[in-house]
């Protein structure tokens, strides 16, 4: 039984494998995806193997935190600093 695919981890779109010459491609089929990130196998199931496995940092959670901590610190600042006639601002997606 082979493994099913994993969707892209930047667009979120389902995998696809496909043969290719020699080999089995693994990709994201979305022409919009901003990495469009691709992973080779010999066989089917190792390129599915391939593009299933996601590289985990060490201390990922902890990371994550401390910069949701550093985001809210600066939103506090912010009114403080655009009062002394500093501008200063964030995109919509990174606003808590």
């Amino acid at each position: 039984m082979s493994e099913d695919l994993k969707p892209c981890p930047f667009c979120k779109a389902d995998g696809e494998a496909k043969p290719n010459i020699g080999y089995w491609n693994a990709m994201c089929p979305n022409n919009d995806c901003p990495v469009k990130p691709d992973a080779h196998g010999e066989t089917r199931e190792l390129a599915i193997k391939a593009w299933n496995t996601r590289a985990i940092q060490p201390d990922t959670s902890k990371t994550i935190k401390k910069l949701v901590d550093a985001l809210k610190a600066y939103q506090e600042l912010a009114p403080f600093l655009r009062s002394k006639g500093i501008h200063c601002s964030l995109p919509e997606e990174f606003k808590l």
